[in-house]
């Protein structure tokens, strides 16, 4: 695309040229970047000479504006799926490398809906349907995209950023959707989370373009509003589900269940198919607008950034002085091959860590198996928190709990109580902001 739009450009560039200035032909392929005939021509002639050359200049404008593509037509459904293009260099970036043969990696992170429920195979879901519509829109060299589907389902933001190093941004990647508007809370906690998550990824190394996607309930509800007010904050491009389909749903064009959904949020072969769409319909609207100036995170923060400095404390971090009965184990759940456990029957030594922290953040996996225990949190002596393998109601989702402590240096125990000595426990992650 860009090519083709550089090349009109040079070839209306030199015809202006040719007519404004006499020995034209001595410099016909005038680079992007240097001065032009008629710029240099302007400094030395009359008021009338120079008002000439630039109403051409201002041509040249207006033709390349009138190159850009225009966006193809599409249903009012659709239309309403475009929030906010947004700051739209990183992502025109990622284009020109695609269409330049170049490598590029592509990551969805999200919830359930990501990951694929809903749909009748991994291939019909929106993620996949989204990566291979943008390898036929752009890549000239379709072996060089790289496709990465880091959704887990029943996972919020807040287990979002905690394996956000390993899972997305040890990947370099150069475009990021971030979904979790049907799993997130609306609470404090949630939205630091949410905006900690979109700070840390737009500050990694590879500066990724970060697009946001808003699914929806059957009821018409999301977090949508406040990760909306974030995406704002941020000139972040962003799109939503429910914006497009629950008018249609109001208005008796179509139904939740059915038209869109396999159950009361997860889409089906249908459903996925419409996101993708939708995803399609904010490219069009990105390669059709002027590009913006290089993306610079902005100062005001909406709610906080406090877990966007977050290190994860793994078995092998220097900041843990002693592993005492636990020890490192393999473990099955997605990206998560490895935790920190204790076996029944070991001696109740805690694991300990010291570190300069003002929140700590632990994550376990709950089920309905009473053979699981749980643990004691300690800080500086205190216990501030016990969290449980064990949930009657469990079904393998994810617990985290974040604790907040006064800035400073801290020693932390995690030790299992008498009640759990015969019991197994697994620490699923661990970090601290």
């Amino acid at each position: 695309m860009k090519e083709h739009l550089n090349k009109l450009l040079a070839f209306l560039t030199a015809a202006l040229m040719c007519v404004s200035v006499t020995g034209c032909g001595q410099d016909e392929t005038a680079e992007e970047g240097t001065t032009t005939a008629a710029e240099i021509t302007t400094a030395d002639v009359s008021d009338t000479e120079a008002t000439s050359a630039n109403e051409e200049e201002t041509s040249v404008s207006e033709t390349t504006e009138a190159t850009l593509p225009e966006v193809p037509e599409v249903s009012d459904m659709v239309k309403r799926s475009l929030v906010s293009v947004g700051n739209n260099q990183r992502l025109l970036d990622a284009i020109e490398k695609a269409e330049n043969g170049e490598d590029v990696t592509i990551v969805y992170l999200g919830g359930s809906i990501t990951q694929g429920d809903g749909a009748s195979n991994s291939d019909n879901c929106y993620a996949n349907l989204s990566f291979n519509m943008f390898t036929e829109k752009f890549a000239s060299d379709p072996s060089k995209m790289h496709y990465i589907n880091a959704g887990i389902g029943a996972t919020t933001s807040t287990l979002g950023i905690l394996r956000s190093d390993r899972d997305v941004i040890s990947k370099n990647p150069d475009i990021v959707f971030v979904e979790y508007a049907a799993n997130d809370g609306t609470d404090y906690n949630n939205q630091l989370a949410y905006e900690s998550l979109v700070t840390r990824l737009l500050e990694s190394e590879s500066k990724p373009a970060v697009i946001l996607i808003f699914t929806v309930f059957d009821n018409g509800t999301s977090a949508q509003p406040n990760m909306e007010k974030i995406g704002a904050a941020y000139d972040l491009g962003m799109i939503s589900v429910g914006d497009a389909i629950n008018p249609e749903i109001e208005a008796g064009n179509m139904t939740f269940a059915g038209d869109y959904a396999a159950d009361y949020v997860h889409p089906n072969d249908k459903g996925h198919q419409m996101i993708c769409d939708f995803i399609e319909y904010y490219f069009d609207n990105v390669i059709a607008t002027e590009k913006s100036p290089e993306y610079v995170i902005p100062d005001t923060v909406v709610v906080s950034r406090a877990l966007a400095n977050l290190e994860n404390i793994g078995a092998d971090s220097d900041k843990i002085t002693s592993l005492g009965s636990f020890e490192e184990g393999s473990y099955n759940y997605f990206s998560y091959i490895r935790c920190l456990q204790r076996k029944p029957g070991t001696d109740n030594a805690p694991l300990t860590f010291t570190a300069e922290f003002t929140r700590l953040l632990v994550a376990v996996r709950q089920n309905n198996d009473e053979s699981l225990g749980s643990a004691e949190i300690w800080i500086d002596g205190e216990k501030v928190e016990e969290v449980s393998n064990y949930l009657s109601t469990g079904w393998g989702g994810v617990d985290i709990k974040i604790i907040v402590a006064k800035p400073g240096t801290h020693n932390v125990e995690i030790k299992v109580p008498d009640e759990s000595l015969d019991k197994s426990f697994y620490l699923l992650d661990m970090a601290i902001a």
